[in-house]
């Protein structure tokens, strides 16, 4: 199996059952017959952008970031700060890929670069300035092209 049917035997997973550990995700896909380490998963959850969000009944479960919509009540306590921006650079990826590259550029952060904003195939990167642009869309080429 690739590692994008692995992961999208994840996202079906997450979206037909509620799915609370990394453990569960290897239980649930290798009932599909999906051979996996808890070490594979945990890469995979990563690199899919997935988040834990709050149950009703007051758990948690693995949710993809499309399905992020929510409440500001439930996300509350969630940010940690707000920065402006005066200058952007929009980033292509793949289809799907967006939010594991946001994910990295957030980890791995470029001097100038305030935050990302992912969608499927876009990563809105803002900046501190526009004096940043040039020199962090060279720094973006030369790390992620």
């Amino acid at each position: 199996m690739t590692p994008r049917q692995r992961e999208r035997a994840i996202l079906a997973l997450i979206a037909e059952q509620p799915v609370e550990t990394q453990q569960d995700l290897v239980i649930g896909l290798e009932e599909r017959g999906v051979e996996v380490t808890q070490a594979t998963i945990s890469r995979d959850i990563k690199r899919l952008g997935l988040f834990k969000r709050p149950t009703p009944e007051g758990g948690y479960r693995y949710a993809a970031p499309e399905l992020a919509r929510t409440s500001p009540q439930l996300v509350e306590g969630f940010v940690a700060g707000v920065e402006p921006a005066a200058a952007m650079l929009v980033v292509k990826t793949r289809v799907g890929r967006a939010s594991a590259v946001a994910i990295a550029m957030d980890e791995n952060p470029l001097a100038g670069v305030v935050g990302t904003l992912a969608g499927d195939d876009t990563v809105l990167v803002l900046l501190q300035s526009p004096h940043d642009q040039e020199r962090v869309r060279r720094e973006i080429e030369r790390t992620y092209l």
